[in-house]
């Protein structure tokens, strides 16, 4: 599952994926299904419409909160600024 907002149409988003980014990488390298236009079409659902952009991006983070989807979960890798100093003899 992959929640995401968007002002642009269903079509476009769909040949973005295709051609590159997190969904295509996600698919390619964790299933053994194809990854086509007919396979994101089948399995595509539309949660919400929303005309206001403030409330798409809102609504946005609600859905994720919620139904926490794995693709969807951002890992910030911190490093400690003491790790890069030197100690002094």
């Amino acid at each position: 599952m992959h929640i995401g907002s968007t002002i642009t149409t269903l079509s476009k988003c769909i040949t973005a994926h295709l051609q590159d980014g997190t969904i295509k990488h996600h698919i390619t390298n964790h299933t053994n299904t194809t990854f086509n236009r007919k396979k994101i079409e089948e399995n595509t659902v539309i949660l919400h419409k929303e005309p206001c952009k403030a409330r798409l991006r809102m609504t946005e983070a609600v859905y994720i909160h919620i139904k926490t989807p794995r693709i969807n979960i951002q890992i910030i890798n911190m490093v400690s600024a003491n790790t890069d100093q030197q100690t002094q003899p």
